[in-house]
């Protein structure tokens, strides 16, 4: 399965969590984890991409197949920045190739468009559920990391 991240996901394991080795062990254990090229832009903005360079293109890759629609929804959906407008539009992209995919998206407004858009998505929370579920990271990790992200300042 692919998972999308947003760039508030992508910071959530790297700053609030301090665990980005839960995204390589999600990527042994089969998932494909991506950022759009927009939300690489984003990171490369603040301190988070010095600490996540050298897992970018490696464990984590960076997917660019929808620069061109972005214009058009940032017009229709002002709300929104680029990274989240992005995600959504990769979900729609691989979701019209029938991929097993979702979507990280922690944003109220931009999981309303997803939702509107009928694109599989989560939130870091989920998806913090999800690996748990899937023998990634257990159960006092789980409440470890929830605790961690409610206590956050971050977003």
């Amino acid at each position: 399965m692919l998972l999308i991240l947003d760039s508030s996901a992508f910071i959530a394991f790297y700053e609030e969590l301090k665990t980005p080795k839960i995204l390589c062990k999600a990527v042994d254990f089969g998932f494909d984890i991506a950022i759009p090229n927009s939300v690489l832009e984003e990171i490369k903005k603040g301190k988070t991409f010095i600490k996540a360079k050298g897992n970018i293109n490696k464990e984590i890759r960076v997917v660019c197949n929808c620069n061109d629609d972005i214009e058009k929804m940032r017009n229709r959906y002002p709300f929104l920045g680029d990274g989240e407008i992005d995600v959504i539009l990769h979900g729609v992209y691989f979701k019209s190739r029938n991929k097993e995919y979702c979507c990280i998206l922690d944003d109220k407004k931009a999981r309303r468009l997803a939702e509107e858009m009928k694109v599989n998505f989560m939130g870091t929370k989920g998806l913090l559920v999800f690996f748990k579920n899937k023998g990634l990271i257990l159960e006092e990790e789980l409440k470890d990391f929830l605790d961690k992200l409610e206590n956050s300042k971050f977003r």
